[in-house]
């Protein structure tokens, strides 16, 4: 019977199989047993976080630097509306930062395989709710929608030359 390797290794593995490159990275404190594994998955780069302590948990999650020109209770707002409308994500707001996280359970060693991509694409659409309600959210920005214009002018009359 062989040992099974521990948490973050079988994320790791699992996360190259599925044809990403994976990172692994530990808390600089020796006696600590949480790890994370960083991956990309179209464009966007994830983190994996597990603990030794608690083998059958993980989360997976991503971060964005948020602009600091949005209102802190408009940010809240559209957090705790994106979260009530979708399933098992978490948004948290520090300073000018958003981490959304899924956490979840499992019961065998590699349990988490059967719902690791659906965790990721709830983060991706969770993020993408937040994003698009935070553009919705913003007031009319007159010069950039005269820029926009100007740029679909040129494009017209260069359409128009060939």
């Amino acid at each position: 019977m062989s040992a099974v390797k521990p948490l973050y290794e079988r994320f790791a593995q699992f996360i190259e199989e599925e044809g990403h490159h994976a990172n692994l990275s530990e808390l600089d404190d020796s006696d600590c047993r949480i790890r994370s594994v960083w991956f990309k998955s179209k464009g966007l780069r994830f983190h994996v976080t597990v603990s030794e302590d608690d083998p059958q948990f993980f989360s997976v999650g991503l971060s964005y630097s948020l602009p600091n020109t949005s209102p802190a209770d408009l940010l809240r707002r559209i957090a705790h509306d994106v979260c009530a409308d979708t399933k098992a994500v978490k948004i948290e707001l520090q300073d000018s930062n958003l981490t959304a996280t899924v956490e979840q359970y499992f019961a065998e060693p590699d349990g988490f395989k059967p719902i690791f991509w659906r965790c990721v694409s709830s983060l991706r659409h969770c993020t993408a709710q937040f994003f698009q309600k935070l553009r919705e959210a913003a007031p009319p920005d007159p010069e950039r929608e005269a820029r926009e214009a100007a740029q679909q002018f040129l494009l017209s009359l260069s359409k128009k030359d060939t």
